[in-house]
C-alpha cells in the first residue's frame, strides 16, 4: 500500500509540474543518495523518497468493530493508520532551476491538502476505498 501511494503522490505531483513548466517526469521515487554516498537522483529532476514511517496513534480506534458475514459474528481489527514523511530532493546544474522546481513542490501540497477518490479516481480503489489520503 506504500508504494501505490508514493507512486499515486509522485504521479500527481508530476501531471502538476507539467501542467506549471510543460517538461514531463520531472519527479520519480528514488533514493536520495547510493550505497557509496553518491547523488542517485538523475540529474534535471526531483527525487521522492520515503524517511519515517509513524502509526497515527491520536486518531486511530483502538477498539475492534464487528460485522456479520454469512450469519456469523466476526471481529474486525481497527483500520491501521500510518503516517508517511517523505524528502524531495533536487538535482540540478542551476541551483536557481532546483530553488524553483522546490518552490512548484511546495505550492502542489499547499493547493493540494488532501486526496479522495470522488476527486482523483486514479486513486487505487482496492487500497483507498472510503479513505481520505492527506499531506501535510
Amino acid at each position: 500500500m506504500i508504494d501505490v501511494a508514493l507512486k499515486f503522490l509522485v504521479a500527481e505531483l508530476n501531471g502538476f509540474l507539467f501542467a506549471r513548466t510543460g517538461t514531463a517526469g520531472v519527479a520519480d521515487l528514488s533514493r536520495i543518495v547510493d550505497d557509496t554516498g553518491k547523488v542517485a537522483i538523475p540529474p534535471a529532476s526531483l527525487g521522492v523518497a520515503l524517511v519515517n514511517i509513524d502509526e497515527e496513534r491520536v486518531m486511530k480506534s483502538h477498539l475492534p468493530s464487528t460485522v456479520l458475514i454469512d450469519g456469523r459474528q466476526v471481529l474486525l481489527q481497527p483500520e491501521l493508520k500510518l503516517n508517511l514523511t517523505i524528502i524531495i530532493a533536487a538535482n540540478f546544474v542551476k541551483y536557481e532551476d532546483a530553488l524553483r522546481q522546490l518552490s512548484w513542490v511546495l505550492t502542489f501540497f499547499q493547493s493540494h491538502l488532501g486526496f479522495t477518490r470522488d476527486r482523483f479516481p486514479s486513486l487505487d480503489p482496492r487500497e483507498f476505498t472510503g479513505r481520505r489520503f492527506t499531506t501535510s
